[in-house]
């Protein structure tokens, strides 16, 4: 989730669209109740994964496994968070691991996201 929140926000995808699509990667991985490849969302979801939670819980021997299931969006906000107070700024740890400027440029040429008119529409620096 962190590799691919990363990588959004090298192509300038906005940190809400981060948060909310790395929030559905639950559903899509089936861990929302919808049983891996998507639907099932809404309050039927939740509830599913809720009863999932509280089963594992009971056979668990004390360990709260649920804690490491599901993509909160609160959890990327937090993470996305943490970076910008290391950091100063996500572009700022890009750049330190050696992905600066020069690297998302090519990122952006990729076929793959040039077709989809991808273009850095983040300014350096957030």
């Amino acid at each position: 989730g962190v590799l691919a929140a990363l990588l959004q926000h090298a192509v300038g995808d906005a940190p809400e669209k981060i948060v909310e699509e790395y929030a559905l990667s639950e559903v899509l991985l089936g861990e929302g109740g919808g049983g891996g490849g998507g639907g099932g969302g809404g309050a039927a979801a939740q509830q599913s994964v809720l009863q999932s939670s509280s089963r594992q819980q009971q056979h668990s021997a004390g360990v709260d496994w649920s804690a490491l299931r599901g993509s909160p969006p609160a959890a990327m906000e937090d993470t996305l968070g943490w970076v910008r107070s290391k950091y100063g700024a996500i572009d700022s740890f890009l750049e330190k691991v050696g992905c600066g400027e020069a690297w998302r440029q090519s990122l952006l040429a990729e076929p793959a996201l040039a077709s989809r008119g991808y273009a850095r529409r983040v300014t350096a620096g957030e």
